[in-house]
């Protein structure tokens, strides 16, 4: 696959299985790279900094705000979260194709910032399927989950704002999917 160093934004609600599929097109693509994201949440069990996440305290996070060090970032689930314009140069520089897992939010400001990003929305088959990926994870209280799916409610609001939308029926069909419109644009 020919690479132009573009910039693939994956986002979704929460549970629509996006760590998966961007796992599964790496390992398809070679020519594809994870972005890894900075926030300022807690590493989860068995997430490692930098490999997951680049994690750091909330001051350091404001102070890359200040020096305009991230293409986008936004404060999600109460932490915050960015991409930061160093990480995605470091993967363009290697020659390759950055793919992120962002929120909405970043989502919309890279599409302001970067127009020749490709933005990707993965929608679950159903709401009532999400919430019963959410419920399997077990990672997560009642109200959690609830306020999760609130947050998903709102998200799928602006899924016509992506230049493609991916339902996430199988990871088989999803990254099928994902493959093709990747090799078309990228």
């Amino acid at each position: 696959m020919k690479t132009n160093g573009k910039t693939i934004v994956i986002s979704g609600p929460s549970g629509a299985g996006k760590n998966t599929l961007i796992h599964h097109l790496i390992d398809e693509n070679n020519n594809l790279v994870h972005c890894i994201s900075t926030t300022t949440r807690d590493p989860r069990k068995g997430e490692r900094d930098g490999d997951d996440y680049h994690f750091i305290k909330k001051q350091e996070f404001q102070n890359s705000v200040d020096n305009d060090e991230f293409l986008e970032w936004a404060i999600v689930h109460e932490h915050y979260y960015g991409t930061s314009h160093k990480e995605i140069n470091r993967i363009h520089d290697l020659g390759k194709d950055a793919i992120l897992d962002i929120d909405i939010q970043g989502a919309l400001q890279i599409q302001n910032k970067a127009s020749q990003a490709i933005l990707i929305f993965i929608e679950p088959p159903s709401m009532e399927i999400l919430e019963e990926r959410l419920r399997k994870r077990g990672t997560e209280a009642e109200e959690k989950i609830q306020k999760r799916m609130r947050e998903a409610d709102e998200e799928m609001k602006h899924k016509g704002k992506y230049h493609h939308i991916v339902i996430n029926d199988t990871i088989d069909n999803a990254c099928k999917k994902l493959n093709d419109i990747i090799l078309t644009n990228v």
